[in-house]
């Protein structure tokens, strides 16, 4: 059994290689779609800063307009591809709230109250940063993961991976069966990476998690839905990626 999982795990990361890009150094890096959120596990607590009460409100699609090139989209650029593979590839991210490198690296850089009120427009990564924020700073868990929902529910399939995120990687939010299910939720709604991540967690679980995670996964769906009215349009690369996994050589 331990060498099946020990086969099992060398796919997967091979799986990862060949389906995406590298981005920045993380714990996360190989196997997420973005490098924002791809952070070594948080065992030091946040300086004791209140978290901002107010809650985004969160319009019911992803927007098309209204930002400047700085705060919003994923464009392509071969010489600094992010976890983009290709052009179509940053496309699909763009369109699900992922943010490019040079998108993320200026949201990164603004003050909370910046990334509330790009929040507040319907950005939908900014919003991400600032829920992650929240978390960090000691907000309810309710208010951080309600707000990464909604989000979703508007088409951010990148809301999932940040909720995902959290939960699996921030020491005061960490829930390895919720940081599952919502890896599953973003594998649903067409990304390879959440079908990888989903994997690397599930190799940690009890049968009992993975029990939980389950429940807690087709609960979340039922509600919020996450296909932002694109439902049946994959990630470039993630049917190749599922059938490359399908031929894979398994152990008696």
């Amino acid at each position: 059994m331990f060498v099946l999982v020990l086969v099992l795990v060398a796919v997967a990361f091979h799986l990862v290689r060949r389906s995406a890009v590298p981005g920045p150094a993380g714990v996360l890096d190989a196997r997420a779609s973005s490098g924002a959120s791809a952070v070594a596990v948080d065992d030091a607590s946040s300086p004791g800063v209140p978290p901002v009460e107010a809650v985004p409100t969160v319009p019911r699609a992803l927007p098309s307009a209204g930002f400047d090139s700085r705060e919003y989209g994923f464009r392509w650029n071969p010489q600094n591809p992010g976890v983009a593979a290709s052009a179509e590839d940053a496309r699909w991210l763009g369109a699900r709230g992922f943010p490019g490198p040079d998108v993320e690296r200026h949201l990164l850089g603004l003050p909370l109250v910046t990334l509330q009120e790009l929040s507040e427009r319907g950005n939908p990564a900014a919003l991400a940063f600032y829920a992650y924020h929240l978390a960090r700073r000691g907000a309810p868990r309710e208010q951080v993961f309600a707000m990464l929902d909604a989000s979703a529910a508007s088409g951010s399939v990148y809301a999932l991976k940040m909720a995902g995120d959290i939960a699996f990687t921030m020491k005061d939010q960490r829930d390895m069966a919720l940081a599952r299910a919502y890896y599953g939720l973003q594998a649903r709604a067409g990304d390879q990476a959440g079908l990888t991540q989903a994997y690397m967690v599930d190799v940690v679980l009890s049968d009992e998690q993975r029990f939980r995670a389950s429940l807690i996964e087709e609960d979340l769906w039922r509600r919020i839905r996450p296909t932002g009215g694109q439902e049946g349009e994959v990630r470039p690369g993630f049917k190749a990626f599922v059938e490359q996994g399908r031929r894979a050589p398994s152990m008696p």
